[in-house]
């Protein structure tokens, strides 16, 4: 290609690195990472995600999503008065997790972010390789993964005294949610995907998703521009469920129909919204009898997935759940 034909950026008329093919919009490395981060302050604002003197904990994984997610949230949340900390959880996957969970907490340590963390095996007893050893066939890999990983999640933001758990949950990952929540026929699962936190459950703090506008693709050259270090490497297990089949879909669709993503968020949004209007309501909040924690079933799917893999159920100290309210009753 000759220097005359090569694409300017849209913006400033500078050599453009990246096209953004469903808006026609080319950008150079600075316009770009101007526009990503003013798009995720938006949506911030437009899903009412963060209030002011939040304690924000950022699920930080040591991928891209929320390596980015991190630096982001830096960079606004003096604008609401709030501080950030890192929750990072080693699963506990051989030859895998080792490098994410180095990368978390040493780019945490050096961005000045206190990081708290928690393995798999320190809260349950076993690893998420002994998992997928002991279910077979009875549930996906991350099925059971997703599941422990958010329990784990929510003892960290507990611990931490955090208000708010921001996950890097970009447009991508929420569009591949709502299809598989089709193919299952569970409609009423999608009004969870909307991006404004409705009402938590009583006792856990707000889960948010700053990047949910964003496409995979824009994140990854995000980081990549910025110079932000993150874990390249795929989780081994990921291939085991439908969710691959569908990113591969989806991606093969936006090639040849750049924007379909977008319908299919904002496809999301309306089905959620009608879900909401036509009187649906949070389910009934039950406390587990095993381990105490507010669920929407008894026992919960988290002691459920333990007592399937130990054969009965275990309730370590640091899972166990103590409602606030009641501990201020007792003068603890």
């Amino acid at each position: 290609m000759t220097e005359d034909s090569t694409p300017r950026c849209s913006r400033c008329g500078k050599r453009a690195t990246y096209h953004q093919a469903y808006s026609g919009t080319y950008f150079c490395d600075d316009c770009f990472v101007k526009y990503l981060e003013r798009k995720v302050a938006r949506t911030i604002a437009k899903f009412e995600m963060l209030h002011a003197h939040d304690r924000i904990g950022v699920a930080l994984s040591g991928g891209k999503d929320s390596m980015m997610l991190l630096h982001i949230l830096l960079k606004l949340a003096p604008r609401h008065r709030s501080d950030v900390v890192a929750l990072t959880v080693d699963e506990g996957i051989i030859g895998y997790r080792e490098r994410g969970v180095r990368l978390a907490v040493d780019s945490s340590r050096r961005l000045g972010v206190q990081v708290y963390t928690v393995s798999f095996k320190e809260l349950y007893g076993f690893t998420m390789d002994d998992v997928v050893n002991e279910i077979g066939s009875k549930m996906t890999p991350c099925s059971a993964c997703g599941t422990l990983r958010r329990r784990a999640i929510d003892v960290l933001a507990k611990e931490a005294g955090v208000t708010v758990v921001a996950t890097g949950h970009n447009l991508d990952d929420i569009v591949q949610t709502f299809l598989i929540n089709l193919m299952n026929g569970d409609i009423k699962r999608i009004a969870w995907l909307h991006p404004k936190m409705w009402r938590p459950l009583h006792g856990r703090p707000r889960r948010v998703q700053p990047l949910a506008e964003l496409l995979d693709d824009e994140v990854l050259h995000y980081v990549k521009v910025d110079g932000i270090p993150f874990q390249d490497e795929k989780c081994p297990y990921r291939s085991r469920g439908i969710r691959s089949r569908i990113r591969e879909m989806l991606n093969d669709l936006e090639r040849e129909s750049p924007g379909i993503k977008h319908v299919l968020f904002k496809s999301m949004l309306k089905i959620s919204e009608g879900i909401r209007k036509e009187g649906w309501t949070t389910p009934e909040v039950k406390k587990c009898h095993i381990c105490g924690w507010p669920s929407t079933s008894d026992p919960c799917n988290v002691c459920r997935i333990v007592t399937s893999i130990v054969g009965q159920p275990i309730n370590m100290k640091r899972l166990e759940y103590e409602d606030a309210e009641a501990r201020e009753g007792s003068g603890g």
